[in-house]
Formats: C-alpha cells, structure tokens, sequence
C-alpha cells in the first residue's frame, strides 16, 4: 500500500524588519506633491510625521 500523499513541504519565514523608500513623487508639481503629502498627515503611523516634515528638504534640492 503507497503513503498518503501529505502537500507540499513549505519552509515557515518569519519577517524581523521591513525597509521601505518613498519618494514623494519629486518629478511631479508642487499641487500633487502636496495631495501625496497630506496622506501620511491623514494616517498618522509611525515615522509619518517625519516623512512629512522632509518634504520641504526634497523641494529644495
């Protein structure tokens, strides 16, 4: 008699960081740069406010 077939074996990961890059859209115009910004203002997670507040600095470069 053959075993029963059990599924595939998958390895379990586990995710210890997460690393994100936003960009702010600094090739569009100052009107959709300030609608893209005023979404972290909205949601107000952690690290928003900072991402915020860098906002200027992109637009001076």
């Amino acid at each position: 008699m053959a075993a029963a077939a059990v599924g595939p074996r998958l390895p379990r990961l586990e995710v210890t960081g997460v690393r994100a890059a936003f960009t702010y859209a600094g090739q569009r115009t100052e009107e959709v740069q300030d609608r893209i910004a005023a979404e972290p203002a909205r949601r107000g997670g952690p690290g928003d406010a900072a991402a915020r507040a860098h906002l200027p600095h992109r637009r001076e470069a």
